[in-house]
């Protein structure tokens, strides 16, 4: 989570296993629906993350403001909402599948929720959360 022009989510397998992120759900929306939800393409083994490995999703992938960390080439993929979102065509992009805005974290009261993509309606069912962080003050 970076500040609010360089912001991103770092997925980290902490298990012994390899993780395939194909399918699965990222998103902020718990509630009302309008803050995005993006789903990672793939058809079950194609973005595997192995034990111990990280990967990091940017709300966009620009490094053009000098700040650090420069998400235009610590990216593996982006959360691109549709025009006029900045689109870096370097980086993949997550599929907006939906809410009406990008990703939008905010330190002092936000969600990230990672899903299985089982539930694609907005609120996403708890049941299906993989992991989840809450900010304070957070819905």
């Amino acid at each position: 989570l970076g500040d609010e022009n360089d912001e991103y989510v770092e997925l980290y397998n902490d298990g012994a296993d390899t993780a395939y992120l194909d399918g699965l759900v990222l998103t902020e929306e718990a509630g009302d629906g309008v803050e995005g939800v993006f789903r990672f393409p793939g058809s079950g083994t194609d973005h595997p993350v192995p034990p111990g490995g990280r990967v990091v999703i940017a709300v966009d992938a620009d490094g053009s403001d000098g700040n650090e960390p420069d998400l235009s080439v610590l990216a593996a993929w982006e959360c691109y909402a549709g025009a006029p979102d900045f689109d870096n065509p370097a980086v993949p992009n997550l599929e907006r599948i939906a809410g009406l805005t990008d990703l939008s974290l905010y330190p002092f009261g936000d969600n990230v929720i990672l899903a299985n993509g089982t539930d694609l309606t907005v609120p996403i069912n708890p049941a299906t959360f993989l992991d989840s962080v809450n900010f304070a003050g957070g819905g």
